[in-house]
């Protein structure tokens, strides 16, 4: 299964400012797993947010965001696989 074509992740934002720039968002994940199993999907940004939100085979998933040494907010999820794909 390839991940990269299934696998979306949004930002969720609080209120925008007029004059902002265009946000760095990165989404890490495997580019395959295998049936029965969970991967772990990361997404970062480099502007303040307070959660993302991972689409994964028709859920939406907020993960909580934190702020790494790096200056980047990041937030980690689980997600599976079924064993019928």
């Amino acid at each position: 299964m390839n991940l990269a074509k299934i696998l979306c992740c949004t930002l969720v934002l609080g209120a925008l400012s007029v004059n902002c720039s265009f946000a760095a968002i990165r989404l890490v994940a495997p580019s395959s797993a295998g049936k029965g199993n969970a991967f772990v999907a990361e997404a970062r940004s480099d502007i303040p947010t307070d959660q993302f939100r991972f689409l994964w085979r028709g859920g939406a998933y907020n993960a909580k965001a934190h702020h790494d040494e790096n200056g980047e907010w990041i937030a980690q999820i689980l997600l599976p696989v079924p064993l019928n794909e």
